[in-house]
């Protein structure tokens, strides 16, 4: 059954029941570099999505609620020749946070199984592997004690071309089938309304660090971590943002 369109686009929020919702769960989101600091967890979170200004709206977002010291934003825009002349994960690779921080990558790897699929660039067969490559990989993170959040945000298409948008809607729904797992599950957000769309990535990004605070994540491969390395990381002390 489809995915997407059991989604209620209709759901909004109010500027005051925005800030009202958003009160309890600051301090929380403050607080959340120093609980990975002290899990010794690096946090990836991927925002995908068709819509490049509800992608950059909820960057800025998070932006305003993470501790500026331990989180990096990653785009493909601004990837190198070298990053376009390896195997398509290459660029993901180099850019993971160590452990204690944040990478925000505003859209990923996906782009081998969304636009770059539309857009006929690799036979079918290539895409088609991808999904594998792509559980693997996440797999490999999570594995190491990296925390995963994939967000698709789901708003109106602004492809003018209705042939386009039937593509993009098949590419999505099968990308949500097939690479949403237990490890690594995606968050779709219901993109029509700016205030809904933040709450929900930053109401999940705050459960995480509650998790964190209550011992409730995943087990950690922090048996890899060397004993000099693992001792500078708990020595390091992170204020919340004021």
């Amino acid at each position: 059954m489809p995915v997407l369109s059991q989604i209620n686009l209709n759901r909004t929020l109010s500027a005051a029941a925005y800030t009202a919702q958003l009160g309890p769960i600051r301090a929380t989101l403050n607080r959340l570099c120093s609980r990975l600091a002290e899990e010794g967890r690096p946090l990836v979170i991927v925002l995908e999505g068709w819509d490049s200004t509800l992608r950059e709206e909820l960057v800025k977002c998070l932006g305003e609620h993470l501790d500026a010291s331990c989180y990096t934003v990653h785009r493909i825009a601004d990837f190198t020749e070298e990053d376009a002349s390896r195997h398509y994960l290459y660029p993901f690779w180099r850019r993971l946070p160590p452990r204690g921080y944040i990478a925000v990558f505003e859209q990923s790897w996906y782009r081998r199984v969304l636009g770059e699929r539309v857009a006929g660039l690799w036979p079918e067969e290539v895409w088609r592997r991808a999904y594998r490559e792509i559980n693997q990989f996440e797999r490999q993170l999570t594995d190491f004690g990296t925390l995963v959040l994939k967000f698709w945000l789901y708003g109106p298409d602004p492809e003018p071309d209705p042939a386009v948008r039937v593509l993009r809607e098949l590419a999505a729904e099968e990308m949500l089938l097939k690479t949403s797992t237990l490890n690594a599950p995606w968050v779709i957000v219901e993109g029509r309304d700016l205030n809904w769309a933040r709450l929900k990535v930053l109401r999940a990004v705050a459960e995480l660090s509650g998790r964190a605070a209550e011992g409730g994540l995943p087990p950690s491969a922090t048996t890899e971590e060397a004993p000099e390395e693992a001792a500078r990381r708990k020595a390091r002390k992170r204020p919340g943002k004021m």
